[in-house]
């Protein structure tokens, strides 16, 4: 009788162990999904800053060219403003 009630709780915790090691390789496929995931968003994150990084450098060149544009136009301004008033 011992020996039936040991098996049976030998058998049940087999059970027990079974699960558990399903439980980890979900949760083991889980992180890996998540970590492909994570890799997808590293990358888009990288092309979304390069993206930035590419507009800031013409935000900045269109920036001294508009200002080498009104330079020349305020001096070009002023010239005629003096040839006006002599």
């Amino acid at each position: 009788q011992r020996a039936a009630a040991l098996s049976g709780e030998l058998d049940s915790q087999r059970q027990i162990s079974q699960q558990a090691l399903s439980q980890v390789e979900i949760l083991n496929q889980q992180i890996a999904a998540l970590r492909k995931q994570i890799g997808a968003l590293e990358d888009a994150l990288n092309v979304s800053e390069a993206r930035d990084r590419d507009s800031n450098t013409k935000i900045a060149d269109l920036g001294r060219r508009l200002n080498v544009a009104l330079a020349q136009r305020v001096q070009e301004l002023n010239r005629y403003r003096s040839d006006f008033f002599g």
